[in-house]
């Protein structure tokens, strides 16, 4: 029974002085350290300084968590700016020449938590040989984000005052680095979509995508600690990077720069990376008027160099088609094995095997067959040609086959670098003596 002033005795002194409460006791909402550390990690790098990029990294599953939530949030909610930053990425450094690279694409949350890694890997990109790729998307939420001033007001939630802080850092840096021509970091320009009706995580897949199918022999991963992003990535074949406790840019270059080397050893030259080798080795011997066995070897040396290209442009250019045709059911096929196509002979020997079910498609334009009847004139193309109208007509041969295949599997920028090495090989062979 509850003590009443009115009782006999009435309250003492000390009964008057509690308060009296009706009702279940409400438990006390724990208070989330995760978000408070974050806050105050940022509000206090903020306070040093309003003009150095600052980089505060998320070094716990639960702080990179709330990171990623919070732009996936904003995603929802269509929250992006459609500014870009005062950069012409049209004009800014964005086209790399390095073939061989590997591009690494950054989602907006990885720009957010581990900008301290992403300026590591562009002081180290040239070392692991990897270009760091800002989507057009991440700069248009990255401009978005760095507007908001609203203060959390709901438990459990990030202030956008702090996430504006971390978008301001990320969008100065994106800055710094492109309008110095960075060499390990580029943008995305606005020419260079598949599809242009993309928004948000999709556009950021969609610059992967594309990256992807303009430059067929390098490695492209996605950087992002968005899961349905990076599962959407990898149904497409491209390979994923997130959070893990002690991630730095050394252990990301290294397994970037040894799967690269593991795909190169695996997949011969494509003609970009010849052109590239031979502007920066000019390897080739000049045709000059030299008397006896000195003109003689010189002219050795250039059918051996043509030959050598070739070859490795067809083993690659063949083992494409096939992968085309069966796609993961080549591994089931009794007669073809990659790796035992070593020499243009063993490429005859499969342009034979699979003329009709293949290569027939693609050279059906072409004068060049396969059939019984012409299996035989064609072996002569095997062998590194004896004299001069043997090498024009051997460039002939190849530089065909090599166009059929290129136009239906390769993009522009592959077949028009195509196009220089068969017309130098052409300028080679009617040159050569």
């Amino acid at each position: 029974m509850l003590p009443s002033k009115y009782a006999l005795g009435g309250l003492s002194s000390e009964q008057s002085s509690k308060t009296v409460t009706v009702g279940r006791r409400r438990p006390v909402k724990p208070v989330n350290y995760v978000l408070k550390t974050i806050e105050s990690r940022v509000n206090s790098a903020a306070d040093k300084s309003s003009e150095d990029i600052e980089m505060v990294p998320m070094d716990d599953f639960s702080e990179v968590e709330a990171i990623s939530d919070y732009v996936v949030h904003r995603r929802n909610q269509g929250l992006t700016s459609d500014e870009v930053m005062d950069l012409d990425l049209e004009d800014a450094h964005v086209s790399p020449s390095a073939l061989d690279y590997a591009y690494l694409v950054v989602d907006t949350n990885f720009l957010l938590s581990h900008l301290n890694i992403l300026d590591d890997l562009k002081k180290t990109g040239s070392k692991y040989k990897l270009k760091v790729v800002v989507p057009m998307a991440a700069i248009k939420e990255l401009d978005g984000l760095k507007k908001s001033t609203r203060i959390a007001d709901l438990d459990g939630e990030l202030s956008g005052k702090s996430v504006g802080h971390l978008a301001r850092w990320a969008n100065d840096w994106i800055y710094a680095a492109l309008a110095t021509n960075s060499d390990s970091v580029v943008g995305q320009k606005m020419s260079q979509v598949i599809d242009k009706f993309a928004t948000q995580d999709d556009a950021i897949l969609d610059c992967c995508l594309f990256y992807q199918k303009t430059y067929p022999s390098s490695l492209v991963v996605l950087l992002s600690n968005d899961k349905n992003l990076c599962m959407k990535a990898l149904t497409n074949e491209v390979l994923t990077v997130s959070y893990r406790p002690k991630m730095t840019a050394k252990l990301i270059g290294e397994m970037v720069l040894n799967e690269n080397q593991r795909r190169n050893v695996q997949s011969p030259r494509s003609p970009i990376d010849l052109l590239d080798q031979l502007h920066n080795h000019s390897q080739t011997p000049e045709p000059v008027a030299m008397e006896s066995n000195n003109h003689v070897k010189a002219d050795q040396d250039i059918k051996n160099i043509i030959s050598s290209e070739i070859q490795k442009l067809t083993i690659g250019a063949v083992d494409k088609c096939m992968r085309t045709a069966y796609g993961d059911d080549l591994d089931l096929i009794r007669d073809y094995e990659r790796s035992n196509i070593r020499n243009l002979n063993d490429v005859l020997r499969v342009l034979e095997l699979f003329w009709l079910p293949v290569f027939s498609s693609y050279l059906k334009r072409s004068k060049i067959s396969f059939q019984k009847s012409r299996v035989q004139e064609n072996t002569k193309f095997a062998e590194v040609p004896h004299n001069q109208a043997d090498l024009i007509a051997f460039v002939g041969f190849w530089s065909e086959i090599l166009k059929r295949i290129y136009e239906k599997e390769m993009n522009q920028t592959e077949n028009n670098a195509l196009a220089q090495l068969t017309q130098r090989w052409r300028n080679l062979a009617q040159n050569s003596g």
